[in-house]
């Protein structure tokens, strides 16, 4: 089983596509106007604090550095050297030490640093370099919404409000449904590109390559999950990246017209086959905002997980470097391929 995924319960991985047509029978027992108190999540560590995370493994950065709470990443690309410290509640000195023995400070780089902590504690000036506060365009966003799937499914289900959950019916009863498929081939990754490229045009987001997304799936590690209405128009195509104890939303796309509950019924049908699985957690991925205005951040709040923050993240850029990021960034958009 591939990156340290627990053994299966329930759903194998042996299998590589599975078809989500069970009733949705869990019932709720929350009362209207009934608050359910957040999830506890002791145990959980963002994916990217851990071995094997994308940039490592699928985006060509090298880890220099990694303790228990603290990891240095580097990405050189011809003179250009790129840093990204992961932290979370690090002591100071670890941060100085860990800048001094790898030399950080590049004539042409570019050094980030993402405490998760959410700590004011945080180092603002590293090796007698001032770092910059990002709030834009950050690499964790503002934080995430985590399911944790080690409670009850009934839990679950009923951390979901009402109104999504009547939608995640009637998306049911109109016959909508969802096929997870591990290992997906070529022209499963070709589908989704095709309705991920509007998205990432009018989102200015990442486009990932079919390169990076086979070489992904080779290993084992990547779920697509696709939702189709009755009539087999597919609508929703998520893909979901598993390593050790979590799922990770990678990449989400849908068509222009998608009927209401059918986001958040691949999203319930996904937690499902997690946790059947033996996997803790569900992580939605990060959202950019946490303004009540916000749809993303709305739509995820509204599946019932936690929210977890990303901390505070700090950038230092060589002057020399700086109006070419710019340029980059305006062209390719913020994202982990590009900065």
């Amino acid at each position: 089983m591939p990156l340290g995924a627990r053994a299966a319960r329930g759903a194998s991985d042996e299998s590589d596509e599975r078809c989500c047509d069970l009733p949705l029978t869990v019932t709720a027992k929350r009362a209207s106007g009934m608050t359910i108190k957040p999830a506890q999540l002791g145990g959980y560590v963002p994916l990217a604090l851990q071995p094997d995370w994308v940039l490592e493994r699928y985006y060509g950065w090298s880890v220099l550095d990694h303790e228990s709470c603290l990891k240095l990443l580097e990405r050189r690309i011809g003179p250009v050297v790129r840093h990204l410290i992961l932290t979370r509640g690090a002591p100071l000195d670890a941060v100085e030490r860990l800048s001094s023995r790898h030399r950080l400070f590049h004539f042409l780089g570019i050094v980030s640093l993402n405490d998760f902590s959410g700590s004011e504690n945080v180092p603002r000036m590293v090796a007698g370099r001032a770092m910059r506060q990002v709030n834009s365009a950050r690499w964790f966003g503002v934080g995430t919404f985590v399911l944790d799937l080690r409670e009850t499914e009934e839990t679950l289900w009923n951390r979901i409000t009402s109104r999504e959950r009547s939608q995640c019916r009637s998306a049911r009863d109109r016959g909508v449904r969802v096929v997870l498929q591990d290992r997906p081939s070529s022209e499963d990754l070709s589908e989704f590109l095709c309705l991920y490229e509007p998205v990432a045009w009018e989102r200015n987001l990442e486009r990932p390559t079919m390169a990076k997304l086979e070489a992904i799936a080779s290993t084992g590690a990547l779920t697509l999950a696709r939702c189709a209405s009755g009539s087999g128009a597919v609508k929703i195509v998520n893909l979901i990246y598993r390593a050790h104890d979590q799922g990770y939303l990678l990449f989400s796309a849908k068509s222009h017209e998608v009927p209401a509950g059918t986001g958040r019924l691949v999203h319930w049908e996904t937690a499902r086959d997690l946790k059947h699985r033996g996997y803790h957690f569900y992580d939605l991925g990060l959202v950019g905002s946490q303004d009540p205005r916000d749809g993303v951040f709305l739509f995820k709040r509204s599946l019932g997980g936690t929210f977890v923050s990303a901390g505070a993240e700090f950038e230092w850029v060589s002057p020399l470097l700086g109006p070419m990021r710019k340029l980059v960034a305006h062209w390719h958009g913020p994202s982990p391929a590009n900065r």
